[in-house]
């Protein structure tokens, strides 16, 4: 695989996307505000991941669900309900199986689940009082609680 371009953009909101059009050099972008946010390793963390996407050839596919999973455009009336909730769930296997490719490259998981962390609500200026383990400990306080209303 050839490596991908690699941009910085401007942007307050911290995230990192791929693009592959065919016929043309892939690139990963990386906001400001992810640089700002996370560590040299959990940053390494989501170019992994955004490289899993390529290496896994995503592109087109992962293009339509996302512009369907951002809610501004709804394919309906040209597909039907089922194909675009198919869709949604090979979405989530993808960015999943991403997830695992910054595994790989991490070879911790504390990284890539302190990068997840971040990504869902972190702030530049508290990201230092984040505690991976205290966030895991609450998951599985949530995932008892959750299992016992079952009883």
């Amino acid at each position: 695989m050839e490596p991908p371009e690699l941009y910085v953009r401007q942007n307050p909101m911290p995230n990192a996307y791929t693009l592959a059009i065919t016929g043309h050099k892939p690139f990963i972008v990386i906001h400001t505000s992810l640089l700002e946010l996370l560590t040299l390793p959990e940053l390494q963390a989501v170019i992994a991941h955004e490289l899993g996407h390529l290496k896994c050839d995503h592109g087109l596919w992962l293009t339509i669900a996302n512009v369907l999973a951002s809610g501004t455009v709804s394919l309906l009336p040209l597909i039907s309900g089922t194909v675009e909730d198919a869709l949604l769930r090979w979405l989530r296997a993808a960015e999943l199986t991403c997830d695992r490719a910054a595994l790989l490259v991490a070879q911790d998981p504390t990284v890539v689940i302190g990068a997840l962390m971040k990504l869902a609500g972190g702030s530049p200026m508290f990201a230092h009082e984040l505690s991976v383990d205290a966030f895991l400990q609450q998951a599985c306080s949530t995932v008892r609680l959750m299992l016992c209303k079952g009883c």
